[in-house]
């Protein structure tokens, strides 16, 4: 994306300055982190109102994960049923002290209302900073994967439900150059398609000069039926302890 100079303030295309987008970005990040929190309780809710419905989870209708025997709607309406005091729909699923049950239902309940709320709070903000972005020529945003790439979009095919993606509003209506010249060589390929290779390919780790120099090659003949596998190192001549791959251990030299 390609910016002006206006007044000695840099712009965007759209004449939206980098410090406005930066200032909105940051503000939509922390609305995303509410929005996310909000989904956490709301999903800690529904786990509570299962038991509460005397629910258990297994392995049902073929699934390869365990999951919950009744449908969110069902445990529902169950925990409903022992909030108003109707226990006996728990017979021999109950979990715990009866006489507590209707508390457990209730609290359940209602920690599940007040987290939509949240998540329509959180999700209002986020849609309102995010037309915002659309209205005014959608500047380039980063997004960084803890130990991992940097991301123009959190729609990125690579990335996975349960990715940790943190924004990076300093870098906002940025070009790919700034964001390699404050992070590193760490751009998705995926998403910038068109940077240049040196950009999108991490940088070497830097040599440890206390660590014998096979630490992590493979060490020809190993003796992988050892509990501890080891092998002599062919760079230090050492018995060393290596990986189940044959791959000898961080180790000094001999």
């Amino acid at each position: 994306m390609s910016t002006d100079t206006t007044a000695g303030e840099a712009t965007t295309t759209s004449g939206y300055t980098k410090a406005q987008a930066k200032a909105l970005d940051a503000k939509l990040a922390e609305a995303t982190n509410r929005l996310r929190a909000a989904m956490g309780r709301a999903d800690n809710a529904a786990n509570d109102i299962h038991r509460a419905a005397g629910d258990k989870t297994g392995y049902f209708h073929g699934r390869r994960h365990a999951t919950w025997e009744l449908s969110l709607d069902d445990a529902i309406d169950t925990a409903r049923r022992v909030a108003a005091g109707q226990v006996d729909v728990l017979g021999n699923r109950a979990a715990g002290n009866l006489r507590n049950a209707p508390h457990r239902a209730t609290a359940a309940l209602h920690a599940r209302d007040i987290a939509l709320e949240e998540i329509a709070a959180a999700h209002a903000v986020v849609e309102q900073l995010e037309q915002v972005w659309r209205d005014n020529g959608r500047w380039s945003r980063f997004f960084m994967v803890p130990g991992g790439h940097i991301h123009s979009s959190t729609a990125c095919h690579t990335l996975h439900v349960t990715t940790q993606i943190g924004w990076l509003p300093d870098l906002s209506g940025e070009s790919e150059a700034e964001a390699v010249n404050a992070y590193g060589s760490v751009l998705c390929t995926h998403c910038f398609s068109s940077a240049p290779v040196e950009w999108t390919t991490k940088a070497p780790e830097p040599v440890d000069p206390a660590l014998c120099p096979g630490s992590k090659n493979y060490v020809p003949g190993a003796n992988l039926r050892l509990c501890s596998p080891r092998g002599t190192c062919p760079e230090c001549g050492q018995t060393v302890s290596v990986t189940s791959r044959g791959n000898a251990r961080k180790h000094e030299p001999a």
